[in-house]
């Protein structure tokens, strides 16, 4: 299976600027929305999902989901790490496009149950998907809940109750500005989970018990570490040869 990962925060607090120092090969990046990245000259891919809709339509007539962009990629060959940025925007295209068609005007509340399966089968083809080798990160943004918690940002209420993505994952990460050590990442506590020990050996800068620095490459090597993986070399990632693998 390949590790999925939650990389949560608000706006402007390091998510996307968290991958700057991984290198060609090592990483690609499934650009959800084709924003502009904070970054030069990239070493690592860049999958622009809004050009692969704009072809498919060409040629076959109908705009695909942009999750289905993301699968699709997921199913093929990749670099041992996969950032996808903003997983949130393949929710909300899911919901701005439903909402007005015909299925879903006399039970409008299917649209959250049908964007909730989707959802719930990317994750799960993921974790199923044989690659022993390779860590997807899902970057969203994050919602407050009323005990004080954050929650990934969703559309309606289904997904965070009933199929809770933290859930599914061991490891999620909240970025946030600490006033006092700058952009970090809070990786255990109330906010974030992270397997104990992970960061032992591991050269990122550590702020007390529950903050690291703000780096996703020394994040992937720990985790990678942690789970005897090969370290990020830029290879492609193994594909599990027998079930004890996956």
């Amino acid at each position: 299976m390949s590790i999925p990962i939650i990389v949560l925060g608000k706006s402007g607090t390091g998510k996307t600027m968290s991958y700057r120092n991984f290198g060609e090969g090592q990483l690609s990046v499934v650009n959800i929305i084709g924003k502009l990245l904070p970054f030069f000259d990239e070493p690592f891919a860049v999958v622009d999902v809004p050009s692969w809709q704009g072809k498919v339509e060409e040629q076959k007539g109908v705009r695909p989901l942009a999750l289905d962009a993301v699968v699709n990629y997921l199913k093929g060959d990749t670099p041992p790490a996969v950032v996808v940025d903003d997983f949130g925007y393949c929710i909300t295209e899911m919901y701005m496009r439903w909402q007005d068609e015909p299925k879903y005007q006399k039970n409008k509340f299917q649209i959250y149950t049908d964007i909730a399966s989707k959802v719930y089968n990317a994750f799960m083809n993921v974790m199923t998907d044989g690659n022993v080798d390779r860590v997807v990160y899902w970057i969203m943004h994050e919602d407050q809940t009323v005990d004080d918690g954050v929650v990934p940002m969703t559309v309606g209420k289904l997904l965070n109750e009933k199929v809770n993505l933290l859930g599914m994952c061991t490891i999620t990460l909240r970025s946030m500005f600490d006033g006092e050590n700058g952009y970090v990442f809070e990786v255990s506590g109330a906010n974030g989970k992270t397997p104990p020990n992970m960061f032992e050996g591991s050269s990122i800068e550590k702020f007390g018990d529950y903050k690291v620095e703000n780096d996703l490459k020394e994040i992937d090597a720990a985790i990678r570490r942690k789970y005897r993986k090969p370290p990020n070399d830029g290879k492609k990632p193994a594909k599990a040869t027998n079930s004890k693998e996956q």
